[in-house]
């Protein structure tokens, strides 16, 4: 499972690890980093977002990009979308 920055920032507050098979995007890893500097965490808030970020695989989601704007613009011929075109916001990457 790939969790969103706003999962990794519950379990950082909850104090608790993500379950063990969790993938981490690389947007992910940047908001959430980006999230604890503009917050003013302390020290042992910053050291756990940072070991989770280190505890689990990263994943570019990058070359998915390509695909999921195309569908969501229902040009991607091999999977229609059946409703009408929606366009990608700036958090839907």
């Amino acid at each position: 499972m790939i969790y969103d920055t706003n999962l990794i920032i519950y379990y950082t507050r909850q104090q608790t690890f993500l379950p063990a098979q969790t993938g981490l995007s690389i947007v992910t890893t940047g908001k959430t980093e980006a999230f604890a500097l503009k917050s003013d965490w302390g020290l042992q808030r910053w050291e756990l977002v940072h070991h989770l970020l280190r505890r689990y695989s990263s994943v570019d989601i990058a070359s998915y990009y390509a695909q999921i704007d195309a569908f969501s613009q229902d040009r991607l011929k091999s999977y229609p979308l059946g409703t009408s075109a929606r366009n990608m916001g700036k958090n839907d990457f």
